[in-house]
């Protein structure tokens, strides 16, 4: 079983979160609506499962390759 935790973005340089590694640029800021900006390094092989959020999610790739799942549209290689 997994257990889930929370982390204070303000005290670590990055998360582990079962592969990809995730650091916060902005501080999520419960509740006030601003985006949180996050820069996620994901290495080759690593897969991230079929998963959704209730707030949208931008991605800008600056190499490599990956494919997607979107909503409505049939799946591709995007990059």
């Amino acid at each position: 079983m997994t257990t889930a935790y929370r982390v204070d973005p303000r005290t670590v340089a990055g998360v582990d979160v079962m592969g990809p590694i995730i650091e916060f640029l902005t501080l999520p800021e419960e509740g006030d609506g601003a985006p949180c900006t996050m820069r996620g390094t994901i290495p080759p092989g690593v897969v991230v499962p079929l998963h959704s959020h209730p707030d949208p999610e931008t991605y800008v790739s600056l190499s490599g390759e990956a494919e997607a799942l979107v909503a409505g549209l049939d799946p591709g290689v995007v990059g």
